[in-house]
């Protein structure tokens, strides 16, 4: 009979994020993860398989924790483009907190170049942008948005976001980079809306 987890793997990821918010991603290593935790790094191998692994599961957690957001946005509203726009907002909002997994990613933003690190922040963009896709496939379903191109407007749409995030404190030094953000957001977003829509009972 196997023996019983002392850990839990949320444990584990929560922990992968909170190094890395503290530490960046260079001082992550299994030994730091096993410290925090009180397992060995052969434990940890055995769990996840790699490093590299664990990053990536990490990953993946997290843009399961920034699509929450946008899922409870849209069964607040029955527009998508509202659901979006405040979704995002709300996902602002909170990886502007001291959550691990918030710390972690930006963490792995900031780290240089290395390619197990660049495919973890890879895995989380890709989670976000297939929720967008998710919202905008919703909208042209329900009469809301014109047919497009729903997955080349998601990449779009978030790339937007986080780019006019970045740039707001630069170029509009004085307003809310929220404001900024959804501006820009909007601008992209609104000539796709139909001139009538009405909306329908979920």
């Amino acid at each position: 009979m196997p023996r019983p987890r002392t850990c839990s793997d949320e444990d584990i990821l929560a922990a992968v994020g909170l190094l890395l918010g503290q530490k960046g991603a260079a001082g992550l290593t299994l030994a730091a993860v096993g410290r925090q935790v009180r397992l060995s790094p052969a434990t940890l191998l055995q769990r996840f398989g790699s490093k590299k692994k664990l990053l990536q599961a990490f990953a993946d957690t997290a843009a399961e924790h920034a699509r929450t957001p946008l899922r409870a946005a849209r069964e607040a509203h029955p527009s998508v483009l509202w659901a979006i726009q405040q979704g995002l907002r709300a996902m602002r909002l909170h990886n502007g907190d001291t959550a691990p997994v918030a710390q972690g990613i930006a963490a792995l933003r900031q780290a240089p170049n290395d390619p197990d690190l660049a495919d973890a922040v890879a895995r989380y963009t890709r989670g976000v942008r297939d929720e967008l896709d998710e919202l905008l496939r919703a909208g042209v379903e329900t009469g809301e948005l014109l047919p497009c191109d729903t997955r080349g407007l998601a990449e779009a749409a978030y790339a937007l976001w986080t780019g006019a995030l970045l740039n707001a404190p630069l170029l509009s030094p004085d307003q809310d980079p929220i404001q900024s953000a959804e501006r820009a957001l909007n601008a992209l977003l609104l000539p796709y809306r139909r001139p009538v829509f009405t909306h329908t009972q979920r």
